[in-house]
């Protein structure tokens, strides 16, 4: 039976408006609750009555309307408030229009629950941040700082003296996540022990040394001891920063110099010699993967560790609660046509790796991209330890032959006792999958668990399946 939407009871019309509600900022086109206010009397009344839907604040014009904002602010009556500040704003009289902002919203900060700054230029952030400088902020838990270009291009950690530092006495105890972008990251507020997540957006490594950004990365881990999730992206580094996989700048053989036990997500985009070198300077119980957010695909977030990270992993242990690992070995491409010799390094690297997975009890899924097994060698290591695996994805890797992998599954069951493996993905391989014991391992591996096979497959990601 049909009901008109005027007859449905006023919570579930909020849900629909909720749902309903596009918060994207278009040119032409009025915010939401201006637009269910001039429906209809009935709907005005539920609009200008919901003090949450004239919550939203966003100064994004280019000519700045205060009598608007204005009762916006007297419309949301109690209700807490999200403040967004737009670089569209600063094109004429910029240090005239912020100040003319900030007297409207600084003495309702204490309702503050979002503080979203975009494309702002220098000036008028630290114009922002001295009016707030002294200003308790109780109710704040979300806070987003983007510079404008002008800021990206100009200044390198090194070249600056601005330090990024919200309320520095007023305080913000209730902060819960944050992001900057196109600003210095090397200086966080110790002061945000309720901090949840940090996001560094374009994070200037320039010409820095690669034991500076990871000096850099701990102090910023330091200073926030309760801090779950750590991402960071940077698309500019100099050539020196750009190290292979298999060299850590630190020394893997060096203990580790910072522990830190509640960050579970370390999101790096950033050359590997970098990414290697901040993974392996920290000892993260309870970490459980290692990701990069930029990528097009969730299948392809799984940051790559070089197998140079074999001899920290399996000295130190420092992943105990770690349940996904990628490892490069650099011997990727399309091994098909012409597998790659294995090299000295390669060994080198390799016969840590028994002692690596030892040391990761909770795994659940292991991927070999490029590793080169030197003829099952180290395929054996895959036999006897993480006894959580399920998933085993090998990703163009030379030296090994299908039945050495359904003799590592035999093992794991005789070894483990059961068959936990449920999934086993292979991505390129040597031609010699096409005789015929290897096409009667690949039938027997077929009964048993899930096989996803593609031996001539070219390089590059293997795609949504993965």
């Amino acid at each position: 039976m049909a009901i008109h939407i005027n007859d449905l009871p006023y919570d579930i019309l909020f849900i629909i408006f909720t749902l309903c509600w596009d918060r994207d900022l278009r040119r032409g086109r009025p915010p939401f609750p201006v637009t269910a206010s001039h429906v209809c009397r009935q709907w005005r009344e539920h609009t200008l009555s919901t003090p949450s839907f004239w919550a939203d604040l966003r100064f994004h014009e280019s000519k700045l309307n205060l009598q608007k904002h204005q009762t916006w602010i007297e419309r949301s009556a109690d209700a807490p408030i999200d403040i967004g500040i737009y670089g569209g704003l600063f094109r004429h009289s910029s240090v005239k229009t912020i100040k003319e902002v900030m007297r409207l919203i600084v003495p309702y900060c204490d309702r503050w629950r979002s503080l979203r700054l975009v494309s702002i230029p220098e000036k008028i952030i630290r114009i922002i941040f001295d009016r707030l400088l002294h200003t308790p902020m109780h109710a704040l838990t979300k806070l987003e700082v983007s510079g404008d270009y002008a800021i990206y291009l100009k200044h390198t950690p090194a070249e600056t003296r601005w330090r990024f530092r919200p309320f520095f006495y007023g305080g913000a105890p209730n902060l819960h996540q944050v992001t900057i972008e196109r600003l210095p990251y090397n200086h966080i507020d110790s002061r945000f022990n309720s901090l949840r997540v940090l996001e560094i957006q374009h994070a200037e490594f320039g010409n820095e040394a690669v034991s500076v950004i990871v000096r850099n990365v701990q102090g910023i881990l330091s200073r926030l001891p309760n801090i779950q999730i750590l991402r960071i992206a940077s698309n500019r580094y100099s050539p020196r920063n750009m190290d292979t996989v298999y060299v850590h700048p630190l020394g893997l053989d060096k203990p580790f110099t910072l522990i830190h036990h509640h960050l579970q997500e370390l999101s790096l985009q950033a050359p590997s010699g970098i990414k290697n070198a901040i993974i392996t300077a920290f000892c993260l119980p309870k970490v459980l993967c290692f990701l990069d957010r930029t990528r097009g695909r969730p299948q392809q977030w799984e940051i790559t560790i070089g197998i140079g990270c074999l001899s920290a992993l399996g000295s130190n242990k420092p992943f105990q609660s770690l349940l996904s690992l990628r490892l490069g070995g650099g011997a990727g491409g399309r091994v098909h046509y012409r597998p790659r010799p294995p090299t000295d390094r390669s060994s080198t690297h390799l016969k840590h790796l028994p002692k690596a997975l030892e040391g990761l009890p909770m795994l659940e899924s292991l991927t070999l991209d490029g590793v080169d097994l030197e003829n099952e060698r180290y395929l054996g290591s895959l036999s006897g330890v993480c006894p959580r695996l399920r998933w085993l994805t090998l990703l163009f890797c030379p030296g090994y032959t299908v039945v050495g992998l359904r003799s590592v599954v035999e093992q794991r069951s005789k070894v483990l006792g059961c068959d936990i493996l449920e999934r086993l993905v292979i991505y390129g391989m040597p031609r010699s999958w096409r005789e015929r014991p290897e096409m009667e391992a690949m039938i027997w591996l077929r009964d048993k668990l899930d096989l996803l096979f593609n031996p001539e497959a070219g390089g590059g990601e293997p795609g949504d399946d993965y």
